[in-house]
């Protein structure tokens, strides 16, 4: 039996059981050992952005990603992936995989991999976030790859409502989002930007 368990954002088991584990909008519908595949179909379309998961125990790192989806037509596409370790604040590693673009998907296939000597995946917490503009609202706020200048529409009322964004939890999951401390790291540098713009004219 496939073995799985729920834990809250503290990392405490909140339930557990064997078989497959239905979701609050969604069931997975298979786990495919072999192919390291996990397939998901939601109770209705949902626009996802990323996907994160913890396992059992803390394990080899991922090195790659694959995620295929069923559109609302019904038709099976591949999105470019990436895939980050990170470590939660009760000390726990996950995975977080980022979609190149946002998807609007009726079903989902998961597939991860990593060294080969690494052991079999056994996923304990599996979430799917909603895709949120924010980060590429972050990004254009740069007129530039290196991030060394602004455009020229930015203004400090325009970094202050992203600071709000970012500082306002999500309202479904009570959480932060996924890559908070890299967008705020990209507000400050913007908002450092904006000051030495500041400066330069009134001199």
């Amino acid at each position: 039996n496939i073995e799985w368990e729920v834990r809250n954002k503290y990392g405490i088991p909140v339930d557990k059981g064997t078989g497959i584990y239905n979701g609050d909008i969604g069931i997975i519908r298979e786990i495919n050992l072999f192919a390291e595949l996990v397939t998901v179909e939601f109770d209705e379309p949902q626009t996802l952005g990323m996907i994160t998961f913890a396992e059992v125990q803390n394990g080899a790192a991922f090195g790659h990603s694959n995620v295929t989806y069923r559109d609302e037509s019904g038709a099976w596409k591949t999105v470019a992936s990436s895939v980050q370790m990170r470590t939660g604040e009760n000390g726990r590693a996950y995975a977080l995989v980022k979609l190149a673009a946002p998807i609007t998907a009726s079903t989902v296939k998961l597939g991860v991999g990593r060294a080969y000597w690494a052991p079999t995946v056994v996923i304990a917490e599996m979430r799917f976030h909603a895709y949120d503009s924010i980060e590429d609202d972050i990004m254009a706020l740069y007129a530039d790859d290196l991030h060394l200048e602004l455009r020229d529409t930015v203004d400090a009322a325009i970094v202050d409502a992203l600071q709000r964004r970012l500082d306002t939890p999500d309202a479904a999951s009570g959480e932060y989002h996924p890559l908070r401390a890299a967008l705020q790291r990209e507000l400050d540098n913007a908002r450092g930007l904006l000051e030495a713009t500041g400066l330069d004219d009134t001199v």
